[in-house]
């Protein structure tokens, strides 16, 4: 089970994800283990996230995702990879679970955030992007959500996971976030200073968020689907990779 959170802002691109992988050996028993949920491509700037079934065509899909971004890496035409490797992998998976777009999808439910840069170098706006499938659909669905972050939104996000309850938790306690910080801001702006490392503050914020959503899950009693660490990936138009990790609490 998995769940992921993703953004793109002015300082770069944060990309965050629950740690845990779900195993059924031979005997029926269930069993976890620690997985990195998040991948930088160095070569083309790009981080992916999955959330969702950890095989495709019958391979780790980390390991199969490195295989597939090798031959995109030998096929890619032009400076748009964002916007390439959205359409590369989406039609990758189709091939890979044998989706013709002719019937629809009945158990197969996985996805990728997808961010990086569209164009040039010298742009440095970020984009992120989304592949998906869920029950019902006939094959993957390639969202260019984002290509490049317009100059008037300060920010943007994608969350998903296996959990409906996600989608529904995070309007709620997104809004006492946005209400809390506009408290401080009007009743402390005399104390409030600038961040010394934007990018490690906002890659915590990031984290926790993913992390709150695993301990509320947890907390309510349901098996520990959910990773105990939280690993945020941190990344820029010139290829400054930053890794954060928010591990399990131990005992003193």
């Amino acid at each position: 089970m998995t769940f992921v959170l993703s953004q793109i802002n002015r300082e770069g691109i944060l990309m965050a994800s629950d740690s845990s992988e779900t195993h059924t050996d031979s005997s029926g028993i269930m069993k976890f283990v620690e997985v990195d949920k998040t991948l930088h491509f160095k070569s083309l700037n790009i981080g992916i996230s999955t959330w969702g079934d950890a095989e495709v065509d019958n391979q780790d899909i980390n390991e199969w995702l490195n295989l597939s971004l090798n031959s995109f890496e030998k096929e890619r035409k032009s400076h748009n990879v964002l916007e390439q490797v959205v359409d590369f992998l989406s039609k990758k998976v189709d091939e890979a679970f044998g989706l013709d777009g002719t019937a629809p999808n009945h158990s197969i439910h996985m996805g990728l955030h997808i961010a990086g840069y569209n164009s040039l170098p010298e742009n440095k706006a970020p984009g992120i992007c989304h592949v998906f499938i869920q029950p019902g659909f006939c094959k993957f669905d390639p969202q260019k959500t984002m290509l490049s972050l317009p100059s008037y939104a300060p920010g943007y996000h994608l969350r998903n996971g296996m959990y409906e309850e996600f989608a529904m938790m995070w309007p709620a306690l997104s809004g006492i976030d946005a209400s809390f910080r506009g408290l401080i801001a009007s009743q402390y702006q005399d104390e409030i200073q600038p961040a010394r490392d934007p990018i490690a503050l906002q890659a915590e914020w990031l984290g926790s968020w993913v992390k709150q959503m695993c301990l509320m899950i947890k907390t309510s009693g349901l098996p520990e689907y959910i990773g105990k660490s939280v690993k945020i990936l941190s990344f820029n138009h010139t290829g400054n990779v930053r890794w954060f990790i928010l591990p399990e609490i131990t005992e003193l």
